[in-house]
């Protein structure tokens, strides 16, 4: 268990998750140098705080346990989503009309 700093960059990340003591995950893209299978990424900081930060630079809520970098979402289904790398995350029915409006906006900005 190591304490170390670490600069990312917004598209190192695919999803961040809640972790026990009001801390927060940070899933990596593998093809981030930061990337190494089995790897934890911890942020000191709560998911909300982390999301108030984000969510103009691509990042909503698909559950209450996390957010999704819009960029690498694949396709969204009825109640899952997909990322690029495969990663298949369930959607909660309270955020599904928040996270497809933030994915139709983030696509459109996209293509502007």
């Amino acid at each position: 268990w190591y304490h170390h700093s670490v600069s990312l960059k917004l598209v190192d990340i695919l999803y961040i998750s809640n972790e026990r003591n009001g801390r927060s995950r940070l899933h990596l893209n593998p093809k981030s140098k930061y990337f190494f299978n089995g790897r934890k990424i911890i942020s000191s900081e709560k998911l909300n705080t982390l999301y108030q930060l984000l969510k103009d630079y691509g990042f909503s809520y698909a559950h209450n346990s996390y957010i999704v970098n819009l960029h690498y979402v694949k396709m969204i289904s009825s109640n899952e989503l997909e990322l690029t790398d495969g990663t298949l995350l369930s959607i909660a029915r309270s955020k599904k009309k928040e996270l497809r409006l933030a994915f139709a906006e983030y696509v459109s900005k996209k293509y502007d």
